[in-house]
């Protein structure tokens, strides 16, 4: 009984203290005691007080919002489109030069009361200022949505610099094409430094079949599809014609004169591709010409072949006359030397076939 009664005595001792202690025991049997809390409205919540942050847009204008620290970075996105009717999705947001996510929370930003600071990316204009090396100074009205490349076509009318001539500077660094105004932090009333590439050219020499010399000024960055471009508007061979060779090497259309080290006063030999195709004409007795791509090798019947899949005349029923003269089905073009581009007339048989 006195057992009992020493087990009854410390079991009450433990629950009174239980009320304040919860006990933990450890690996050990060491006992820690931490402190119980009865209710859950002993916790004393963390305020979430509403506080007003200001938002920087890039034409220099500053909007208040009203916000919690628990508001998503989109949800802000949401108060700026129902305050000042800038669409959600034209939207971004940065703060410290970093464009905020989203998801991301206002708690999960180091910032204090009111002093958040944010660019606003929207469609309205802003007044950049360019000036070139010579002193030069040009307004342009831009967005911020506005990419380096659309800048440079601005200023390829207003100053007439070829886009590809252009090098734009700011803070020090080169800007490149693709990036956006809002991208590089550009805002309203910035000034952005223009540099001029310097255009380097230098003459080639095309040797052709019948050993003529075409001179053409070009750049090392042009392809070879440019410089038979060229070529096509010095001679009359057609562009898909051409084969362009160097130093006992085919050159491919995508490569430029740079990648195969063609310099000053180099010579490139002409040489013309042959499809083994031709292009003639065929002209009905209605007045009505079709034209049919054709091999020197290919029969008269073939050809008649060719029409009747063109306009549904059968090989039986026509006559081809070149020149006067009635080709014969088993004779190719070839026979009779006809040239590219002649004209062949079908004449239909009276009695069919």
């Amino acid at each position: 009984m006195g057992k009992g009664t020493g087990d009854d005595l410390s079991s009450r001792k433990r629950n009174d203290e239980g009320d304040n202690v919860a006990a933990k025991r450890t690996k050990n049997n060491a006992t820690i005691h931490l402190p119980f809390l009865k209710n859950s409205s002993d916790v004393e919540p963390q305020e979430t007080a509403s506080k007003e942050i200001n938002i920087k847009t890039a034409s220099d204008k500053t909007i208040c919002v009203k916000v919690n620290d628990s508001d998503t970075i989109g949800s802000v996105k949401l108060k700026i489109q129902a305050q000042e009717k800038i669409p959600f999705e034209e939207q971004e947001l940065s703060f410290n030069g970093i464009v905020l996510d989203n998801v991301n929370t206002l708690a999960n930003l180091p910032i204090m009361k009111e002093s958040l600071m944010l660019m606003c990316k929207s469609v309205e204009l802003m007044e950049l200022f360019v000036t070139t090396h010579s002193g030069n100074t040009v307004s342009l009205s831009v967005k911020p949505t506005h990419t380096i490349s659309d800048v440079k076509l601005l200023l390829v009318r207003k100053l007439a610099i070829p886009w590809d001539q252009q090098v734009l500077i700011f803070n020090k660094l080169v800007l490149g094409d693709s990036g956006t105004l809002f991208d590089f932090s550009i805002n309203t009333k910035s000034t952005l430094m223009l540099l001029r590439k310097a255009r380097v050219t230098i003459r080639l020499f095309i040797k052709t079949l019948n050993g003529e010399i075409i001179t053409l000024d070009v750049k090392p960055s042009d392809t070879i599809e440019t410089i038979k471009g060229m070529i096509s508007m010095k001679v009359s061979i057609a562009r898909d014609e051409q084969e362009l060779i160097f130093n006992g090497m085919v050159l491919d259309n995508d490569d430029t004169l740079a990648d195969y080290q063609i310099k000053q006063e180099s010579t490139l030999t002409l040489m013309r591709f042959s499809s083994g195709f031709m292009r003639v004409f065929i002209e009905t007795g209605s007045g009505k010409t079709i034209s049919l791509d054709v091999k020197p090798s290919d029969t008269l019947h073939q050809l008649k072949v060719k029409i009747f899949n063109s306009e549904g005349f059968r090989p039986c029923e026509q006559r081809l006359i070149w020149e006067g003269k009635q080709l014969l089905d088993d004779a190719t073009v070839a026979d009779y030397h006809i040239p590219k581009e002649s004209i062949i007339h079908v004449v239909l048989r009276l009695r069919g076939c």
